[in-house]
């Protein structure tokens, strides 16, 4: 059976095709076509009625390919897949540099076609380390906004309520139960636990105590009111100051809860 070459140059939201015979000449001129089902559906029938074994290549785009390669795959055509790196040097060897979206597809065919007897279809097997490399991102994409948002969390607690997190360290992994989470929603600032008195504000801390279920209620929050008799707040009765506290520490709370999703 006669085969050909299919080389696509991988966009956003379109890509270009060209396709070689075997002999290297040219099958068919280089065509766009956009990523929507029509149209990946139209190439696909053209490439199934040629009735020859088709070697097809793409680039390795990040995640622009997704929508051709599952159209493909689910269509029962092998597609192979290859790191960018590899075509440029590939194309190096070709004397006219010039850059176009057309061009790059014929490399890619080009190198399809050379390189046909190593090249090999894409798997299931690839798709999940694919999937797992793009969980781990987002995963560190989520914990690098939770530690950027508790950088700004602690910076206005040092306005609000200087050294809290020297009696409560800031814990978040469980926003729910996590004490020095439901403190610092419940209190807001040392100047409001002056305002309670003491006996008033021992009582409330040891209800939200009670379901953080932590043992050591009163040394924590004798603790806490000597501190707020002490300390000097700069920004502790400021509104935009309580309201950005409670937006960073709702960030906080919502980029934990993301990142242990994902695992």
């Amino acid at each position: 059976m006669s085969m050909f070459a299919v080389g696509i140059d991988i966009s956003k939201s379109k890509s270009v095709a060209a396709i070689l015979n075997q002999d290297g000449s040219m099958h068919t001129s280089p065509f766009e076509f956009h990523h929507t089902q029509p149209e990946l559906d139209a190439f696909i029938k053209y490439i199934l009625n040629s009735k020859q074994s088709a070697t097809i290549l793409m680039e390795n785009t990040g995640h622009y390919h997704y929508p051709v390669l599952k159209a493909f795959q689910e269509a029962g055509l092998p597609v192979c897949m290859v790191n960018a790196y590899q075509i440029k040097k590939f194309g190096d060897m070709d004397l006219r540099k010039a850059k176009t979206d057309k061009k790059d597809a014929v490399r890619i065919a080009r190198y399809a076609l050379e390189k046909s007897y190593s090249l090999v279809p894409y798997t299931s097997m690839e798709q999940k380390y694919e999937d797992l490399r793009f969980l781990a991102r987002q995963y560190n994409q989520r914990m690098l906004t939770l530690k950027t948002n508790k950088v700004f969390l602690l910076n206005l607690l040092d306005e609000t309520m200087p050294g809290i997190t020297n009696i409560l360290p800031l814990t978040t992994r469980t926003p729910e139960t996590s004490l020095s989470v439901l403190f610092i929603n419940r209190f807001k600032s040392y100047g409001r636990i002056k305002k309670m008195g003491k006996s008033r504000f021992l009582d409330a801390f040891e209800k939200i105590a009670r379901k953080s279920r932590n043992r050591q209620t009163k040394t924590y929050g004798l603790a806490i009111y000597e501190a707020a008799l002490r300390n000097i707040t700069t920004r502790g009765e400021n509104e935009y100051t309580l309201a950005a506290q409670d937006q960073c520490l709702e960030l906080v709370c919502e980029s934990q809860k993301a990142a242990i999703q994902l695992f």
